[in-house]
């Protein structure tokens, strides 16, 4: 809900009518006690932003997914709080709504529903603790779609925003490194025991964060004009991010690094026949040295580590005692618990969080003579595919349009091309991709 009168980037392209002449500036229309509550939101939502990645309780490593669940609901809650009072202390309210949102508010109305039917009411909806596929955290995950409309139109908060972020990930992967390549001792603040335990979770979870560092970083480079010196440090915090990419070997962010360095670095470099199409001049044709260094360094080594980077994966991994697997189900064994559980519940699945029970009722009798024979996993091949199992085919549908949708809606702001703020075109761009690139 934004009750605001805006004409940012971020409002869908169906938006296109102007607001009215008599319309004013939110600032101009407030009184002092909205003033004051809006800018407690926004900073909530700032601060938000810098204390997820390195947020955790010392003493709790088995907790830290439960304590930023619970700092980012909590968060949640008073922001939107804070926009309900805003809102009814407005003579009118603007609602702006876009599709993908409405998608995925079906999709948590259709976890409450499989949760109710699913005979285990309490399991489905929090489950031990607020695991991913419960509806509590679905919730909470609509409820943060909603959280940073309230930075709309303020550059200055945004900004903020930004740079809580930026050293939060900073800290985040020297943290990480330093425990890796100087042992888990250093740094564990009584919370983390291994090397393998980070900021973020487990070292998967590392990795899809360094590769979500590397791809803002050149986003940032590309998009943003940046004094040398953030440049440079932009430029230390990809390499780093890199190090500890090269320690996990996580294979898919690879693939995503790949992709992205390379349409990065293809953009770069066909600036200037861009400029040169456009007539822009001689001293625009310039290609930046930063940015093509750092997009073709993620390049070569992505496609290094993909391809034949598993020898020294391992061997870092003997030096450094940071072996790690995570075991999950095959594709065929998911499509098996998926085939079977369509049988008795097609539309609404077993229930959210309930695939450990799915697993245990229809897992094939092959998998008993196998070391995994008592192993209760939590999900199944990928995301998606269990929650075709826990959501049935109407979650997984809703889910999967909400995807579309949205993916569709950030195609449309990439070709839209900034026609009224550069800034706001620049931060919308950096902010889809990334949000694309955690989907």
């Amino acid at each position: 809900f934004i009750y605001m009168h805006t004409e940012n980037i971020f409002i869908p392209r169906q938006q296109q009518v102007k607001a009215p002449v008599e319309s004013k500036k939110q600032d101009d229309v407030m009184d002092p006690v909205s003033k004051v509550l809006h800018a407690i939101g926004q900073w909530l939502v700032v601060i938000l932003g810098g204390l997820i990645p390195v947020f955790f309780l010392p003493g709790a490593p088995t907790l830290l997914g439960v304590n930023k669940f619970l700092l980012v609901a909590g968060v949640s809650l008073l922001v939107l709080f804070i926009q309900v009072v805003l809102m009814a202390r407005q003579k009118s309210v603007k609602a702006l709504i876009p599709l993908s949102l409405i998608f995925f508010a079906g999709f948590v109305v259709a976890s409450f529903v499989s949760a109710a039917l699913s005979g285990d009411i309490s399991d489905a909806i929090f489950g031990n603790s607020f695991e991913v596929h419960t509806v509590a955290f679905s919730t909470i995950m609509l409820l943060l779609l909603f959280t940073p409309l309230i930075l709309q139109g303020s550059k200055r908060m945004t900004l903020q925003f930004m740079t809580l972020f930026g050293l939060a990930s900073i800290a985040v992967l020297v943290h990480s490194g330093i425990r890796i390549f100087f042992g888990p001792e250093l740094l564990s603040f009584g919370a983390f025991s291994v090397s393998t335990q980070s900021l973020i979770g487990g070292f998967n979870d590392l990795a899809i964060f360094a590769g979500l560092t590397i791809v803002l970083g050149l986003l940032t480079l590309l998009l943003l004009p940046l004094r040398v010196v953030l440049q440079a440090l932009i430029a230390i915090l990809i390499a780093v991010a890199l190090m500890v990419q090269v320690v996990v070997d996580f294979t898919h962010v690879w693939g995503l690094l790949i992709f992205s360095s390379l349409l990065t670095f293809l953009f770069v470099v066909s600036q200037k026949r861009v400029f040169a199409a456009k007539g822009k001049g001689e001293e625009k044709s310039k290609i930046p040295t930063v940015i093509t260094v750092m997009s073709l360094l993620t390049l070569l080594v992505s496609g290094f580590f993909l391809i034949s980077g598993e020898s020294i994966t391992k061997d870092l991994n003997e030096k450094t005692n940071t072996s790690y697997v995570e075991v999950r189900p095959s594709l065929s064994a998911t499509t098996d618990i998926l085939t079977a559980s369509y049988k008795d519940e097609p539309w609404l699945g077993v229930g959210p969080n309930r695939f450990p029970d799915a697993w245990r009722e229809y897992k094939s009798q092959s998998i008993n003579q196998t070391i995994f024979w008592d192993t209760d996993f939590n999900g199944g091949y990928a995301f998606v595919p269990t929650l075709f199992i826990t959501h049935g085919l109407v979650g997984g549908i809703v889910f999967v349009l909400f995807n579309l949708c949205y993916l569709y809606f950030g195609f449309r702001l990439l070709t839209g091309g900034a026609k009224q703020d550069s800034f706001w075109h620049a931060l919308a761009v950096i902010s889809f991709v990334a949000s694309l690139y955690l989907w």
